[in-house]
């Protein structure tokens, strides 16, 4: 290393806090320095070097890595943020593996918070705050994605699922195969045939191809919006949930609902159950669109909300309003229950012979499409011995279920013998059944009388679903 190498290597690392190290190691400028620096930049100089115009060091985990002066590190982090858009961690694991300089965390974290991109979409297993999307017509901007599904009827197993983020319509296709932007973009061109071409479509990183991009250019207008790589677009992902939520319902009538101890099948006729999934969602009124539901407010009496140019200001502070609030009461629900790290309180406690639903959750802990669908409660059973907060069950037929069950997955029964699912197609066609108190119910204890879940009759167990 020539002389002109080390002195610019020193003044490249001039008022950092690598200057003493190189100072020690290229022995250049000592008398500059007291004992107690001398003895610090001896202990950091035992995993330090210099080599070819470069001062590296050991780092633990990493091995030999670069060491940069902390003046050079927000552009280094920037330049490697722009490549790749990864969370804190993830960025600290990239960068570590080949330089470290002393404020590297400090300046990954400045570089995502400076990007547009990122806070627009959050970054990859980063969790932002809710940051809410707004437009004032009917396709103004129309989210997208695709749900991979177990395989059903015809040998469909995937979904294509599109939504207006004015008015919340839904759109959803099944088809078979894998994903392809051909595919893609059929399913666009169908929809822009069946209603209008949106202004611009909210996608996540796997729609942005050549092909998509080019489709886009020949319709002139449609803008392309996509999300950070490995990032969801939350609109378009709680879509999916709405869906995945009510296909689940819809698809398990056919399913008896038997006390079973083995796992429960997959339903193939989720393919037959889409149209009406999407027709309930697209009925469904909403309190934030004004007790109106996506679809009346689309093809209904509004002509202020056909006209794109015409929006009465009270709409547009309401809807402004409600999506806030509901953003905001998100983030400090999750703020809360961080802090307590408790689920809500326990409101129903079952005494021994009650009839019970049991909670499942195997299927949360697998990425197995077919857990989408699969019935998460099981029953109904019967309570044998309750101690503590955990009951022991056993199926009506006596076969009893092995172990202790948590009381926060135990439920009641409240249906009448009736398949699974009886009591979500009549929450749907708007009709309920209810029992008299005198009626013999099918499900009896031991003294031949109905058991305390089963006198509380046979209501609507399911919580409404509502959309974020």
């Amino acid at each position: 290393m020539s002389i002109a190498e080390e002195d610019t290597l020193l003044e490249r690392f001039r008022d950092d806090d690598y200057e003493n190290v190189v100072k020690l190691i290229l022995a250049k400028e000592l008398e500059t320095l007291t004992e107690r620096d001398r003895k610090d930049a001896r202990r950091r100089a035992k995993k330090a070097w210099v080599d070819n115009g470069q001062l590296k060091t050991k780092l633990e985990g990493w091995g030999d890595v670069i060491v940069l002066p902390a003046k050079e590190g927000p552009e280094h982090a920037h330049r490697n943020h722009s490549r790749h858009h990864l969370g804190k961690d993830l960025a600290l694991t990239e960068i570590c593996r080949s330089h470290w300089w002393a404020s590297v965390r400090r300046d990954i974290t400045n570089a995502i918070e400076e990007c547009p991109r990122c806070c627009q979409f959050g970054t990859k297993l980063q969790r932002l705050s809710l940051k809410p999307i707004i437009r004032y017509a009917p396709f103004d901007l129309v989210a997208a994605d695709f749900l991979y599904m177990p395989v059903g009827e015809g040998g469909h197993n995937m979904v294509i699922v599109m939504i207006d983020c004015f008015t919340r319509f839904l759109e959803a296709r099944s088809f078979k195969g894998t994903l392809t932007s051909e595919k893609a973009i059929k399913y666009l061109d169908e929809f822009g045939t069946k209603f209008v071409f949106p202004r611009a479509l909210l996608l996540d990183n796997e729609f942005d191809t050549k092909a998509m991009r080019d489709w886009a250019a020949t319709r002139g207008s449609c803008e392309l919006i996509f999300s950070a790589p490995y990032a969801h677009v939350g609109l378009a992902e709680n879509a999916n949930h709405l869906v995945l939520e009510r296909l689940r319902r819809l698809s398990n009538l056919d399913i008896h609902h038997m006390p079973k101890l083995t796992q429960p099948p997959v339903p193939k006729r989720w393919v037959r159950d889409l149209p009406q999934t999407v027709s309930i969602l697209n009925e469904r009124v909403l309190p934030y669109l004004g007790n109106h539901s996506p679809k009346e407010l689309l093809f209904g009496p509004f002509p202020s909300a056909r006209n794109r140019d015409e929006i009465e200001p009270e709409r547009r502070l309401l809807l402004l309003q409600i999506t806030r609030g509901e953003a905001i009461s998100a983030f400090a629900h999750k703020q809360r229950m961080r802090t307590l790290k408790s689920k809500t309180y326990i409101d129903y406690v079952p005494e021994k012979d009650d009839l019970v639903l049991i909670y499942h959750p195997a299927d949360d802990r697998t990425y197995q499409t077919g857990a989408k669908l699969r019935a998460k409660w099981q029953g109904p059973m019967r309570v044998t011995e309750v101690r503590g907060g955990a009951i022991k069950a056993e199926t009506l037929e006596g076969r009893p279920k092995e172990g202790w069950v948590g009381m926060r997955r135990v439920k009641r029964w409240r249906g009448k013998g009736g398949r699974e699912g009886e009591n979500e197609r009549n929450d749907d066609s708007g009709s309920s059944s209810e029992e008299s108190e005198d009626e013999e119910h099918p499900f009896s204890n031991t003294e031949g009388k109905p058991c305390r879940s089963a006198r509380l009759g046979a209501t609507n167990t399911n919580q409404t679903q509502t959309d974020v």
